[in-house]
């Protein structure tokens, strides 16, 4: 009886390991794939916090960035970190327009949107 009950035991335990284990890698891949942000996708299941524009800017020009976020009824908040930037238009709206001072170099964004949550993304721009 002790024998039969052992290899009962380690058959249930082999079938529930590969079980198992199969579940959770089909799980993982299926999680990867649905819920992959693209920046401004509406399927998107979470919260969406994120800034779109280019990443490289020369001095003097001015460019715009877009505030994306899926939150309910936000109020937009642009900040410049760092760098020699400066805010033109757009402020408390979801897109700005940006430009560049002749010392810029490189510089920090943070662009906020605060609604039924609060959603923030800093947004790195360097010289092109």
């Amino acid at each position: 009886m002790k024998k039969q009950t052992t290899y009962l035991l380690l058959s249930v335990f082999i079938t529930l390991t590969i079980s198992c284990s199969n579940d959770d890698k089909s799980s993982s891949e299926n999680n990867d794939e649905s819920s992959e942000l693209v920046c401004g996708e509406d399927s998107y299941p979470g919260t969406i916090c994120c800034v779109t524009g280019s990443e490289l800017a020369s001095p003097g020009e001015k460019l715009s960035y877009e505030y994306n976020s899926n939150i309910n009824g936000p109020v937009y908040d642009w900040e410049i970190v760092s760098g020699s930037i400066t805010i033109v238009s757009g402020q408390n709206t979801s897109t700005i327009t940006l430009e560049f001072g002749e010392d810029f170099t490189t510089g920090e964004i943070h662009g906020k949107a605060d609604g039924d949550e609060v959603c923030t993304e800093l947004f790195t721009i360097n010289k092109r």
